[in-house]
């Protein structure tokens, strides 16, 4: 199944861009950036920060503009996973978070947190596209969850919204979907007991 760029409101990721050029553009924040344009829309994907000199690791945007990425945080180490988690919404106002994966609980974590949360388990080897499954799911079954700064904070159960996700592959007979779902969903379920 092919996604086209901008159809909809569906988010393109950094991991499903790989043949996207950089721009060279800079915004104001020194943050190297790839648009995606189609007719209809935008997407800006945030790939560097040059304050950090860092290099996200994930990042996702949005037809609507808004966008998010993440990187390995000042100080990091593997006993203390510290990842920033940059946020832009569809204005361009930028909110930045520092969050310890191991320290989120995906059964009341927020948007910002699973951002983290799913990149540190695929970065780790835990999971295979964990990032790209989390925001599928994000977005509900119907697709009527959005997320912008004022609630991108807000707790949620994203065990029970990938527990659906893998039960709708399941009554669709799509085996790897279910699979791959239930991978993240094993992981979640895991995490909590550590």
């Amino acid at each position: 199944m092919g996604i086209e760029i901008g159809a909809g409101d569906y988010p393109i990721s950094y991991k499903t861009m790989r043949t996207q050029r950089e721009t060279g553009r800079t915004d104001k924040n020194d943050t190297k950036s790839t648009h995606v344009f189609n007719k209809s829309s935008s997407i800006t994907l945030h790939l560097t920060n040059e304050q950090t000199n860092g290099k996200a690791l994930t990042c996702v945007g949005f037809p609507n503009g808004v966008s998010a990425s993440v990187y390995k945080a000042e100080g990091y180490t593997e006993e203390n996973p510290q990842y920033r988690v940059k946020y832009w919404d569809k204005s361009g106002e930028e909110a930045e978070y520092i969050i310890n994966p191991k320290e989120v609980n995906p059964a009341n974590a927020d948007y910002i947190e699973m951002l983290a949360y799913s990149t540190y388990s695929d970065v780790q080897g835990y999971t295979s596209n964990a990032y790209g499954k989390f925001l599928s799911a994000a977005g509900g079954i119907n697709g009527e969850l959005t997320y912008d700064l004022s609630n991108i904070d807000e707790k949620t159960d994203f065990i029970s919204i990938v527990k659906e996700f893998m039960q709708m592959q399941y009554d669709a007979n799509n085996l790897n979907g279910y699979l791959s779902y239930k991978q993240l969903y094993d992981y979640m379920r895991g995490s909590l007991y550590k």
